[in-house]
């Protein structure tokens, strides 16, 4: 009797609901945010060697001995500073021009061909000269930036061996490169009049300043 009367309470209270149940919401759920595009870069930093603008040979107009040197591989040298005096039979003394040989431009002198003694021809190369009053920088960009960078763009150049200061160049060429395709070109002009502290081999940090694109271009 009493297992009878137990079976029919024990379901009436399955079917009681439970407090905490019944209070237990279903939880909103948010709608997905779109994410946030991070923002086009305003610069682009890349790196590159030190060139000198132009490379051009120092030559001697007639042929000589050398009797002295004056200058020494990589040394800075002024517009007309001698360079060499040169020995020749039967010239008088005053031809200064012809016994001596000077500095065409002020520059780097580099690979440097002659020693005291030997023998120059007409039109010989005595070294080459480095016309550093303006220095260049070549680098490697990536092809999408290509709208996005000007001709004559001010651009923010260190260099490494010369920690305290901070240059200012200009971009003077924008050229595709064969290989590899996804990459150009870009030359980096640099004054460097009066003494020049930036020397061809150096290593530079060029700062690009990048556009945004042109709406017409984004389509």
């Amino acid at each position: 009797m009493g297992q009878h009367s137990t079976l029919p309470l024990a379901a009436f209270l399955l079917l009681l609901p439970f407090p905490e149940v019944a209070q237990q919401k279903a939880t909103p759920i948010a709608p997905a945010q779109p994410a946030n595009t991070p923002a086009a870069p305003e610069a682009v930093v890349l790196a590159g060697i030190v060139e000198p603008a132009a490379m051009l040979p120092v030559k001697v107009s007639d042929h000589g001995w050398v009797r002295q040197v004056f200058f020494a591989e990589g040394e800075y040298v002024k517009k007309r500073q001698i360079l060499l005096r040169l020995y020749q039979k039967g010239q008088n003394s005053s031809e200064f021009d012809r016994h001596f040989l000077l500095a065409p431009q002020a520059g780097i002198l580099v690979k440097k061909q002659v020693e005291v003694g030997q023998h120059v021809p007409t039109g010989g190369t005595v070294a080459m000269l480095q016309d550093v009053a303006q220095v260049k920088v070549p680098l490697l960009m990536p092809s999408p930036l290509e709208q996005r960078l000007k001709l004559c763009d001010p651009v923010s150049v260190s260099i490494l061996e010369l920690p305290s200061r901070t240059f200012t160049g200009l971009v003077e060429t924008i050229a595709h490169t064969r290989k590899p395709a996804s990459k150009q070109t870009v030359t980096v002009l640099i004054h460097n009049t009066g003494s020049p502290r930036i020397r061809p081999g150096m290593h530079a940090t060029v700062r690009l300043p990048i556009r945004p694109v042109p709406a017409m271009a984004r389509r």
